[in-house]
């Protein structure tokens, strides 16, 4: 594949087709997004992260010191991280994205107990359709393939645990493929799939939230609806109020830093290869503007190791106007938002700190006694500012893609795929 032709250019195919087309050691940078093992939606795509071998594909078409950054999920994170370096990466660092913008997705366990006095007879109803479900002709792998959807559709032919009764959208899509007729009594499971509790039905409506997150449509768009808040109607249910399985709200996505081993130090392979390391400098977070800063040393240093050596009596200015050192945490507007509201206004001036430090005795026998003066970075604001890493503007987002042909958003293949 020659890249010299395929500058600002978008190559659609999947990685185990295209990735075999791209020369050894010819990709400067990998940034990835890959599917996080949380069958998000119920889509078989989502069943696993990637797998070792496809790490290792990444890994050969990096050049020598390229570097990969691969998001994850917080569940999963340990998963991808054993990949990636099983492949022969080097895992360097792991930057934590905080974002304030997650939906809380949890069982309420008080509901639950509400709700035990119908979970006999729905099971029932929902392993009498499972059972119907097997003398179709049709198989768990065919429905999936049919409905897009290769998790959801073992639950239909299960006689185990969770089985399901399909939804109405589903059905219609497996209708074709059916080889007998359906009964009355199937197409009423699938109207009212489920039995109601009557304890449930006692709860009293103490309040209404409003847009609640219902879950999600099967083209990945989240849904909203109004719902009453309810107070517990039997007494084992009253005394679990409040609790809630583990689904705590979302706010970090990790993104492993990781890279190709170097071909010899980092200078030999900024040299030989053109890549090497990270542009610190360029992702800096800015300071105030055209106030010089520095930081100069004014005594006599001796080394903290054992042998006393490696004391300087040089001096200098450092200059620190480039910005501060960008860290491993990132935030979006409403985490910084946030941390800000927490922090409250701190200031930090300009102005000279004498940071005399007295003799002290480090490890072993060696001493540390330097004086240093340094300045602050003559800004305020909130805590964010040491984090804070804004999205690119509206006018920037599609720079450079004036030419590009507009595609539809969803191009349905045969197999109900996307």
């Amino acid at each position: 594949m020659d890249f010299d032709k395929l500058k600002n250019t978008i190559i659609c195919g999947k990685n185990e087709d295209v990735m075999p087309t791209i020369a050894t050691d010819s990709i400067d940078c990998v940034i990835t997004d890959p599917p996080y093992g949380w069958s998000f939606m119920g889509k078989g795509w989502d069943y696993k992260v990637p797998s070792v071998a496809q790490f290792a594909e990444i890994l050969r078409v990096l050049k020598p010191g390229g570097t990969m950054l691969c998001f994850a999920g917080s569940r999963t994170q340990h998963r991808m991280a054993v990949n990636v370096e099983d492949a022969g990466f080097i895992l360097k660092d792991c930057i934590m994205w905080l974002y304030g913008s997650g939906f809380p997705k949890a069982t309420d366990i008080s509901k639950q107990i509400d709700k035990q006095d119908a979970v006999k007879k729905r099971r029932q109803r929902q392993l009498r359709f499972t059972e119907w479900m097997r003398g179709t002709g049709l198989s768990a792998s065919q429905c999936g393939i049919i409905m897009g959807t290769e998790s959801e559709a073992g639950h239909y032919f299960t006689s185990g645990e969770q089985p399901h009764i399909a939804t109405k959208q589903y059905f219609d899509k497996l209708r074709p493929y059916i080889k007998c007729d359906v009964p009355e009594w199937v197409e009423q499971m699938i109207a009212e799939r489920t039995v109601e509790s009557e304890n449930f039905k006692k709860r009293e409506v103490v309040g209404r939230q409003e847009n609640a997150m219902s879950g999600w449509s099967m083209d990945g768009e989240t849904k909203f609806e109004d719902r009453d808040i309810t107070a517990p109607a039997t007494p084992e249910a009253l005394l679990w109020n409040g609790w809630k399985s583990h689904g705590l709200k979302p706010a970090y996505e990790p993104i492993l830093v990781a890279m190709k081993c170097n071909d010899g130090s980092y200078a030999n392979n900024a040299l030989v290869h053109g890549v090497s390391g990270l542009n610190i400098d360029a992702g800096r977070i800015p300071a105030k503007d055209g106030v010089p800063k520095f930081t100069k040393r004014r005594e006599d240093s001796q080394s903290c190791y054992a042998d006393g050596l490696g004391g300087s009596n040089r001096t200098g200015e450092i200059d620190t106007e480039t910005g501060r050192f960008p860290a491993n945490v990132i935030l979006d507007e409403q985490a910084a938002a946030m941390l800000d509201e927490q922090s409250g206004e701190s200031v930090s001036t300009d102005r000279v700190r004498e940071n005399q430090l007295d003799n002290h005795k480090f490890f072993t026998e060696g001493e540390h006694k330097k004086g240093v003066d340094s300045f602050g970075f003559n800004d305020k604001g909130g805590a964010s500012r040491f984090f804070y890493c804004a999205k690119a503007s509206k006018s920037e987002r599609n720079e450079g893609c004036e030419g590009l042909e507009v595609k539809q958003k969803y191009a349905k293949n045969g197999q109900g795929g996307s």
